[in-house]
């Protein structure tokens, strides 16, 4: 998958690379020349449903050979890939550890630093409900984004459940969202649970906009699932009718 899809992505921009010759599984076939000047830095692909990250961790291999052709050394290669290039969601959390912690050991082969987590910000996240955020946390919210921070606590309630799934139903300013939260002020007793709330709900902010953000490429192996509980059940018919017969369908 990941051949055909961020290999060929390259390819087809950049013609005369020897990529092709590294890509075991590229189908055969004509590749169509894309004329586009992007950075490889900028590239972005995204599994939303990453489990332990097999799919991330081949393609930051993919990913390697790319910036070498491109003259970078493989420190900073390394670095780059994870901090730049790849993206993972998943609903499950030791799944989502295993995954951090080969992409982490992929990047640490290259590059000491990468083990310096106040230096290296990976973009891989595991959905958490938001039902634990406290009531007084919510009384706090103040100004124009107050409304908007309410609806995406309130979309995010069954999040270690529905994952990637959840749907916006409009656009949001992810970065005003999160300077609103990160402005509030929090009692250092955290009486009322003020301090682990403000940090859920920053990570929430974080994976909604991962969610909203678009990418060259997209790599998954969806869920396949087609009986549910009531909740998920609900929420597939209401968001997804037209393909609501099996949980992989509603992924594509």
């Amino acid at each position: 998958m990941v051949d055909n899809s961020l290999g060929k992505y390259w390819l087809e921009r950049h013609p005369n690379s020897d990529l092709k010759s590294n890509l075991d599984y590229l189908l055969p076939g004509e590749i169509q020349t894309v004329d586009s000047s992007e950075n490889l830095e900028d590239m972005r692909l995204i599994d939303n449903a990453m489990g332990s990250g097999h799919i991330l961790v081949y393609a930051f291999d993919v990913f390697m050979k790319m910036y070498a052709e491109q003259g970078y050394s493989s420190r900073d290669a390394a670095l780059s890939i994870v901090q730049n290039n790849l993206y993972g969601l998943e609903i499950d959390k030791r799944a989502y550890q295993l995954a951090y912690f080969a992409l982490m050991m992929k990047a640490r082969q290259y590059n000491r630093r990468a083990l310096q987590p106040e230096k290296v910000k990976l973009n891989v996240h595991v959905f958490e409900d938001t039902d634990t955020v406290s009531p007084e946390f919510l009384d706090a919210l103040s100004g124009e984004y107050a409304d908007d921070i309410k609806q995406i606590i309130e979309l995010f309630s069954n999040a270690g459940e529905l994952g990637s799934i959840i749907k916006f139903d409009k656009t949001f300013n992810w970065t005003k969202l999160r300077e609103n939260v990160e402005d509030m002020h929090t009692d250092a007793l955290d009486i009322f649970g003020m301090n682990q709330s403000k940090k859920i709900v920053l990570k929430v902010l974080t994976i909604g906009e991962i969610m909203s953000t678009k990418y060259d490429v997209a790599v998954t192996n969806p869920p396949y699932l087609n009986k549910f509980d009531p909740d998920m059940k609900k929420y597939v018919k209401k968001n997804y009718a037209d393909y609501s017969g099996d949980l992989f369908s509603v992924w594509m």
